[in-house]
């Protein structure tokens, strides 16, 4: 999954972060990952995502939703 950070670009953070505002004004999505892509194009759905120390298999998944 891409990820944009500043400290990808050589250079001054400054420098990064107009180029970063300059692309978002053009295009507000320029900087989307795939995963943010995949949310935008869902525009009927809404997805709740959070980080969890838990883990689920299918039968925990099917118990929560239950």
């Amino acid at each position: 999954m891409k990820s944009f950070s500043s400290t990808s670009f050589a250079g001054q953070h400054a420098d990064a972060l107009a180029l970063a505002t300059a692309a978002v004004k053009r295009h507000p999505q320029a900087l989307f990952t795939d995963f943010q892509w995949f949310l935008y194009q869902g525009q009927d759905t809404v997805f709740f995502t959070a980080f969890s120390t838990q883990s689920y298999d299918k039968d925990a998944l099917c118990n929560m939703v239950a």
